[in-house]
C-alpha cells in the first residue's frame, strides 16, 4: 500500500508516506479513497485473492489496467477535469457482445479447492436511454442484468466515470478462460448491489481496447457446483470484448 499526500494544489505534486510493515500482504484489487483533508490512500495490486498473480497474461493485464484506472481516479480526486472524448460518451462504450468479469473483494476460502473465485460470463451491451444496460447472452450465462450510466468526466481524454446497479446471476462459461481447468461457478447479487468505475475507449488508460473497469458494493454470493458458498458485500467488476 502506498499513501500519498497532496502537496501542491496547483501542480497535484504528491509525497510519499511510509510504507507498510514488510511481509504485508496487499490486496488484489485497487482501492482510491481520501483518508484525511488532501491526503488520499492507495492500495496497489497484489496477490491476496489471487486475482492478480499467476494465472497467465491475460490476468497480469487486468491487474495492470487496474493500476493505471486507479490512477486516473487519483487525477479525479485531485480536480483533473477533461471532455469524455470529442465524439462524446456514446463512442466509448462498445455495444453488442462482450465479457463480464466478476471477483469478490474479500477473502473466499470456503470453495471446492481448484475452484478460483472468478466468473467470467458472455453479455450483451446495448445503449437504453442516457445509459446502458449489459444483460446475459444466452442460457449458459445465467440471467445477470448491469446497468450503468456516465456519472461524471474523467480525467484524461477517452474516458468517464460511470455509476448504476446490478441484479441477478452471472454463470461462469469455462471457454472463455480455456488455458486453465474449468470450473463451475455462480455469482448471485443481492438486492441494492450497485457498481461504479470507468469506461474507457481503445488506447486511451493505457489499454489497446475499449472497455469498462470498476467495483461494486452490496451482498453477493459465490456458489460452485458442490453448492459451496462464499458471501460477502464487494465485488470487482470488468466489461470488454475479451478477458
Amino acid at each position: 500500500m502506498l499513501r500519498l499526500r497532496r502537496t501542491s494544489e496547483r501542480a497535484h505534486q504528491f509525497r510519499a508516506l511510509p510504507p507498510l510493515p514488510s511481509g504485508t500482504r496487499r490486496s488484489a484489487y485497487v482501492r482510491v479513497g481520501f483518508m484525511a483533508p488532501g491526503e488520499t490512500r492507495l492500495h496497489l495490486v497484489g496477490n491476496e485473492h489471487g486475482d492478480c498473480g499467476g494465472g497467465g497474461s491475460a490476468r497480469r493485464r487486468g491487474c495492470l489496467r487496474a493500476c493505471v484506472i486507479a490512477a486516473v481516479a487519483l487525477l479525479f480526486a485531485c480536480g483533473g477535469k477533461n471532455p469524455a472524448g470529442p465524439d462524446g460518451a456514446s463512442s466509448i462504450v462498445q455495444l453488442g457482445p462482450q465479457v463480464l468479469r466478476i471477483s469478490p473483494r474479500f477473502t473466499c476460502t470456503q470453495l471446492t479447492p481448484g475452484v478460483l473465485a472468478l466468473v467470467l460470463t458472455r453479455v450483451t451491451v446495448i445503449q437504453s436511454g442516457s445509459g446502458w444496460v449489459a444483460s446475459a447472452k444466452g442460457g449458459d450465462a445465467g440471467d445477470v442484468r448491469l446497468q450503468f450510466q456516465e456519472s461524471d468526466n474523467a480525467g484524461v481524454t477517452g474516458a468517464f466515470q460511470v455509476t448504476g446497479s446490478v441484479t441477478g446471476a452471472a454463470v461462469h462459461v469455462p471457454d472463455l478462460l480455456s488455458t486453465v481447468p474449468a470450473w463451475q461457478l455462480r455469482a448471485t447479487f443481492g438486492g441494492g448491489a450497485t457498481v461504479s468505475g470507468f469506461a474507457f475507449a481503445a488506447g486511451s488508460l493505457g489499454s489497446p481496447v475499449a472497455g469498462l473497469d470498476g467495483v461494486g458494493s452490496g451482498p453477493i454470493t459465490f456458489t460452485d457446483a458442490a453448492n459451496n458458498t462464499c458471501s460477502g458485500s464487494g465485488f470487482s467488476w470488468s466489461i470488454g470484448a475479451t478477458f
